[in-house]
């Protein structure tokens, strides 16, 4: 995806989550260290980070993240703190650095050298609430449209995404929005979603 290299693009927020509940996620930077280490202890093994990017006119562009499953919870405090450590760094630069950082701590290689395991299209933060629909071929079906969730006839709360994920050996997903918003929602942009 295009955006990843773009300099001019600025990380609005890294958010946490736990077993994928994006609809509850905590942001990092709203969050003391204290807090964020509870959270960790709380939240379990399942837990997944994302960066979120706007551009210069703080347009929501895309997100990327990963998920790791760690079971003793001091392990799981010391990885994904140190995680978020390393990630301040990357704040001021286009988003491939900060996702080639994240990618060296798992210690996985790029899932640009394979194909995808597989191409959605969700709603942020609503990916569980709202429903995903699996894409083949990373285009939008007329059937998709008649059977699918009903944001994707009517509009979002929140922007729409198409969201590519590997399997590295855990997930790792890199989303762009292919939305505009018109009408007080957020709905399906043609130009950008085949």
């Amino acid at each position: 995806m295009e955006w990843l290299g773009k300099d001019n693009l600025t990380r609005t927020s890294i958010q946490i989550a736990a077993e994928a509940r994006w609809e509850d996620a905590v942001s990092v930077e709203q969050t003391d260290i204290d807090a964020l280490r509870r959270w960790f202890v709380d939240a379990g093994p399942n837990v997944a980070i994302e960066g979120v990017y706007c551009d210069e006119a703080r347009n929501f562009v895309g997100f990327f993240g990963f998920r790791r499953i760690i079971e003793d919870a001091d392990q799981r405090i010391s990885f994904w703190l140190s995680v978020i450590a390393a990630s301040k760094a990357y704040q001021m630069q286009a988003p491939c650095h900060q996702l080639a950082a994240w990618l060296s701590l798992m210690g996985v290689p790029s899932p640009f050298s394979s194909a995808p395991a597989g191409t959605q299209l969700g709603v942020f933060n609503q990916w569980l609430s709202a429903g995903p629909v699996n894409l083949n071929d990373g285009r939008l079906e007329r059937q998709d449209v008649n059977a699918g969730p009903a944001w994707i006839r009517e509009g979002a709360t929140a922007p729409i995404c198409k969201e590519q994920f590997w399997l590295a050996p855990e997930r790792v997903w890199i989303a762009q929005s292919v939305s505009r918003f018109d009408k007080g929602r957020y709905r399906i942009d043609p130009h950008l979603l085949p």
